[in-house]
């Protein structure tokens, strides 16, 4: 109200200013109570306020949860009120929201609560920035300027929100030290069927920053929140065992899996006239089915047509379906040798390497188990990749005994391989180990320049393929390993004969997840499986045939066809189990096993 100083009766009417005062403050008002609510209620903010990229269009959308989520999150809330804590463990088919739901649930603790560290965990760099840059940071830049709380740091990896002393960090399983030295509030890994090293990531580095703090009241969110969830992808046996034995109760996480009809997207319509198949009507009886989703996947179906595995694989109806290999496809090493590899795993030391020798360094690109030894020979493979790109595939340089076959360095890297400091890498590696002999792939442009740098620095011991065919063992003047069909075949033989019968050490869990991940295809046909790759694996197996070539006694195969391996213990016939069975060698001069 206006008022006159002097006390005379003047207009006493609302003004302009106090109208204005007063719609302020009543705004202020109900933004103050939409401030609490979006505290208390992660639910009402998602499906309010937040904002994610719409997948049918080129725009954002409101974060309405599907039922996925809402049943997720109602898990989520259970253990909470039982337990005190969140520790969840999903199975999932793609694209179902699972991820963006617990990206939300990650905003909301950080940005309308103090004191919160949260950390985003993906299979590699690209990956984890993709997803919080689309997701942590769309929520925060569309939210009304009004419930926007400050930040001090924004950046495609961290968002910090100093006046509540809560951030959001990003990191990612290809780092062996992610998130080491510090203490999270709310651990979220994605995709860890990807993780080449998981083992190592979790066990050593993640599970060992998380809070133990609890809270039990539904309004009380004070507590530690750790989600793992992935799609299946075969070679990720840390994530299934683990899910499979929070299945059975032996650790603290829940599990639960997310079959593909549950998910709205999969579903259409029942068009008029629509008839069922025998075998659809077994399948809708078999997992109680909806006819909406039997629609979906008769038209989603015929784009697996050349694999139809994968489509199980991405939208499975069960758990143990989600890890079935494609058809006609067995994995090359058998459980027998998975088991007799893996008793000798353990962490290395990190180094780096130079003319003086091997020195420890943290974040060393070498990782040494056993440093050289006088009088011992020594073998190095080399897988060369182009190195353009962090997601693409790597460099691998294996180093093994000649004697007992152990592996004692190995080097992941995607150091450019035209670089001086790859090649000066390599070459002081190879004089470290007593002058190893240096097996490199030269079927691509990169193995010829390598050729061509350690013939320029005068490399004393370059590998030459040798013809076992030939009675004179004659040596062809051509080095390096050539990749052919014929040359593949010998590498597969040479490595599955060896592993048989000397049970070789190896200490690298990344070589080892390849070894699982590492399947024939096709008769004569070896590749990664799916979101695997067989980098180390290639550069093992050109270590062991420059040894087998210089090793007495030890014979190499020569290409031959190389019988289908079993998938299981029960599963058919395979080369290991046929030379372990009977206790027979083929022949030194390739008569291989038919």
């Amino acid at each position: 109200m206006r008022s006159s100083a002097s006390g005379d009766n003047r207009d006493m009417t609302p003004g302009i200013d106090d109208n204005e005062d007063a719609r302020a403050r009543m705004v202020s008002g109900l933004w103050s109570r939409e401030i609490y609510r979006c505290q208390t209620d992660y639910e009402y903010l998602s499906n309010t306020y937040l904002t994610i990229q719409s997948k049918k269009s080129i725009a954002t959308q409101k974060f309405a949860w599907n039922p996925v989520q809402q049943v997720l999150w109602e898990k989520m809330r259970a253990q909470k009120r039982k337990t005190g804590k969140i520790r969840q463990i999903w199975g999932k088919p793609r694209k179902v929201g699972a991820t963006t739901l617990v990206r939300g649930m990650s905003f909301w603790l950080t940005g309308f609560h103090q004191n919160r560290k949260s950390l985003l965990v993906t299979h590699d760099e690209p990956s984890s920035i993709e997803v919080f840059v689309a997701q942590d940071l769309t929520f925060y830049r569309h939210l009304p300027k009004e419930l926007k709380p400050p930040s001090n740091y924004e950046s495609r990896t961290r968002l910090s929100f100093s006046h509540l002393n809560s951030e959001v960090s990003v990191g990612h399983a290809r780092d062996a030290n992610v998130g080491v030295t510090q203490t999270y509030d709310f651990l979220h890994v994605t995709e860890m069927s990807r993780f080449r090293n998981a083992a190592n990531v979790m066990n050593d580095a993640l599970f060992p920053t998380l809070s133990e703090a609890s809270a039990y009241e539904d309004n009380d969110w004070g507590c530690s929140v750790a989600v793992l969830e992935s799609t299946s992808r075969y070679g990720g046996t840390w994530f299934k065992e683990f899910a499979e034995a929070a299945m059975r109760g032996e650790n603290e996480y829940e599990f639960t899996f997310i079959p593909a009809y549950l998910h709205k997207d999969y579903q259409r319509p029942v068009p008029e006239g629509f008839t069922l198949t025998v075998a659809e009507r077994a399948l809708m009886a078999l997992h109680k089915l909806p006819v909406t989703h039997i629609v979906w996947r008769r038209e989603e179906q015929p784009k697996y047509a050349k694999n139809p595995s994968m489509f199980r694989q991405n939208y499975p109806l069960t758990w143990q379906e989600s890890w079935v290999l494609p058809t006609g496809t067995t994995r090359v090493m058998s459980d027998t040798m998975l088991e007799a590899m893996e008793r000798g795993l353990a962490p290395g030391k990190r180094m780096m390497v130079d003319e003086r020798g091997l020195h420890p360094s943290v974040g060393g690109a070498i990782e040494v188990w056993q440093r050289p030894v006088d009088g011992v020979y020594y073998d190095m493979g080399v897988d060369i990749a182009s190195g353009q790109g962090s997601d693409g595939d790597k460099t691998a340089i294996e180093v093994i005994r000649r004697d007992t076959l152990e592996q004692v360095a190995e080097c992941i890297t995607s150091t450019d391989p035209a670089s001086k400091e790859f090649e000066e890498r390599i070459y002081w590696l190879g004089m470290v180990y007593n002058t190893a002999q240096i097996v490199p792939d030269v079927t691509g442009g990169w193995g010829w320049a390598l050729l061509s740098a350690l013939t320029r620095l005068d490399y004393p011991a370059i590998w030459q393929q040798r013809n076992h065919m030939d009675a004179r063992d004659a040596m062809s003047q051509k080095m390096g390993f050539h990749y052919t069909k014929q040359s593949k075949t010998q590498l597969i033989n040479n490595m599955m004969l060896t592993v048989t019968q000397h049970r070789p050490l190896i200490h690298s869990s990344y070589l080892y997840q390849e070894m699982v991940a590492f399947l024939e295809v096709d008769q004569g046909e070896w590749r990664a499986a799916s979101g695997s790759t067989d980098d180390a694996m290639n550069a093992y197996m050109l270590a062991l045939i420059g040894s087998a070539d210089e090793h007495d006694g030890r014979p190499v195969i020569e290409a031959a066809p190389v019988t289908r391996l079993h998938t299981t213990k029960a599963n058919s016939f395979s080369l290991a189990q046929a030379i372990e069975d009977n206790n027979e060698v083929p022949d030194a001069r390739g008569q291989a096993w038919i």
